[in-house]
């Protein structure tokens, strides 16, 4: 069994060696108990989630998963790295995919696909409350 090593150094010459993109497919493994609903999370076929587990399963030295029945449960050594990923991967997400604020004033145009039967009804409302708004938009209409 692997252990979690203690360090606070960063190793940035090991990264090379560390696959990232094999990360979150633990992460779903762990929460969902099953190779194929993992897979179905991922969008990416079973025989997929399979091998990456193997690469996976060989960079950390542990089995990770043991299948239980119908359930692949983790290793101690995969319980210990859970929260240790979770917390690495929402970290790199929030650097990575920075949140925006809406901001009304940038909408310059906005394209609905509505049915010709209820735009007359739905069409007046959304004018008129984005003119409360004070907001220059130009409405624009696709049919369904």
């Amino acid at each position: 069994m692997n252990q979690i090593h203690n360090s606070n150094l960063l190793e940035v010459g090991h990264f090379h060696r560390i696959d990232i993109n094999l990360y979150p497919l633990f992460i779903a493994i762990f929460e969902q108990k099953s190779i194929s609903k993992a897979a179905q999370l991922l969008c990416i076929s079973q025989s997929a989630v399979s091998h990456a587990l193997q690469r996976l399963r060989s960079q950390l030295g542990d089995e990770l998963f043991v299948r239980s029945g119908q359930k692949m449960l983790p290793t101690p050594y995969a319980e210990q790295i859970y929260q240790p990923i979770q917390t690495a991967l929402l970290t790199i997400q929030i650097i990575a995919v920075p949140q925006q604020d809406f901001v009304p004033d940038m909408l310059h145009s906005l394209k609905i696909a509505i049915h010709d039967e209820i735009e007359p009804i739905i069409f007046p409302q959304l004018v008129h409350h984005f003119a409360q708004l004070n907001l220059d938009i130009q409405f624009l209409s696709s049919k369904l």
